[in-house]
């Protein structure tokens, strides 16, 4: 496997159908000097992973139009395996996370997002 450069930065992908959250997840990332790109939709989401090798990480609300986060993660892991995709929702209760590992999903984060808690997991899926 390749090292990455040092000025390289590290592509993450927010699916974020909410305008506000995904402010407050880009201005959080921004401060590590992240590329951020932006999905509205589940399968923006998957069109972007497929289109776009370079994503290294995908933030995946759960509750979005047209094609929901845990759909999404589906797909997209079906053609990237060893993409890491972190959960942002609201909408899951402690019950839930072991249906959104068997989903696909690497972890997860819940709303409202701490900023603490969304940097430690970035770090853990950053290498």
């Amino acid at each position: 496997m390749k090292e990455p450069l040092m000025n390289d930065k590290i592509v993450i992908l927010i699916a974020e159908d909410d305008e506000f959250n995904l402010l407050y997840l880009n201005t959080i990332l921004q401060e590590k000097d992240y590329k951020i790109i932006s999905a509205i939709n589940g399968k923006e989401a998957v069109d972007l992973c497929r289109a776009h090798s370079e994503i290294s990480l995908v933030l995946m609300d759960i509750k979005m139009p047209i094609m929901n986060g845990i759909e999404a993660t589906r797909e997209i892991k079906s053609f990237r395996q060893k993409l890491p995709i972190i959960a942002v929702s609201a909408y899951c209760l402690d019950d839930d996370k072991a249906g959104l590992i068997d989903a696909g999903f690497d972890d997860f984060v819940f709303k409202p997002v701490s900023k603490n808690i969304l940097m430690e997991k970035v770090s853990e899926y950053e290498k």
